[in-house]
């Protein structure tokens, strides 16, 4: 049931994505360049060498990328929404212990660490965007993106030797909300914004039962959780 759900959800946004495209395309659309970083999440559970692991590492944050092509489909007055669709990519550099069996299927737990965790996300989010003060050359905007991130590939990279490993797949990896400002210059924009929510799907490849003696904590039974990390995005727009 809850796949079929997911599906239907999927199937609908790419319809809504397809009927807001294929309508005057050249008309009030977006090229969007975003970054943001986040706080590291550092959780290790009960994992013997936590102390050790945190102590000696050298990166604080983790960070997203993201290019998109985003539609106004919606403007009243004061208020505007603009749909989008793009691509994200989340960069993790924190070398906790890793699931490698999730990548290979070898059937070992043996603990490696971490260069780089990349993940690969097909995003689609919705823009809702509200004028506080201004005109059509200048102005300045309350904002507030929602997006949904569709995994599509994870990459590993190990810190010792030449290693790494990726794996293709499907999934729905996160939702979620930002409010922030929004600045408006003719045909560019530069915005800033908070994430208030995100619900993550967990991730088997760097939280599994080997980190933990306790094979019932909440956190490796359920399959998402809210994850409300510190998280900054700024975004560059221009209309094409």
């Amino acid at each position: 049931m809850k796949l079929i759900l997911k599906i239907l959800v999927g199937i609908q946004f790419f319809l809504y994505a397809f009927n807001i495209y294929s309508q005057d395309f050249l008309k009030q659309y977006e090229l969007s360049l975003g970054f943001s970083f986040q706080k590291q999440d550092r959780r290790l559970f009960d994992f013997p060498n936590s102390d050790v692991i945190i102590a000696r590492e050298q990166s604080n944050n983790d960070y997203q990328l993201e290019l998109s092509l985003k539609k106004i489909y919606l403007d009243l007055n004061k208020f505007s929404s603009a749909f989008g669709i793009g691509y994200s990519m989340n960069i993790n550099k924190f070398s906790r212990p890793f699931n490698h069996t999730y990548f290979t299927g070898e059937g070992t737990f043996e603990l490696r660490y971490i260069e780089n965790y990349v993940i690969h996300n097909l995003r689609l989010y919705d823009n809702l965007q509200y004028k506080i003060i201004g005109n059509e050359n200048n102005s300045f905007s309350v904002i507030i993106p929602v997006g949904i991130n569709f995994a599509l590939n994870k990459h590993i990279k190990g810190t010792y030797g030449n290693w790494k490993n990726n794996k293709w797949l499907v999934e729905l990896n996160n939702i979620d909300a930002h409010t922030g400002l929004l600045y408006t210059s003719k045909s560019a924009t530069l915005s800033i914004a908070y994430r208030i929510l995100s619900v993550q799907k967990i991730d088997r490849a760097i939280f599994y039962f080997i980190l933990t003696h306790d094979s019932t904590a909440d956190i490796l039974n359920n399959k998402y959780e809210i994850n409300n990390i510190d998280n900054i995005k700024v975004n560059i727009s221009y209309k094409l």
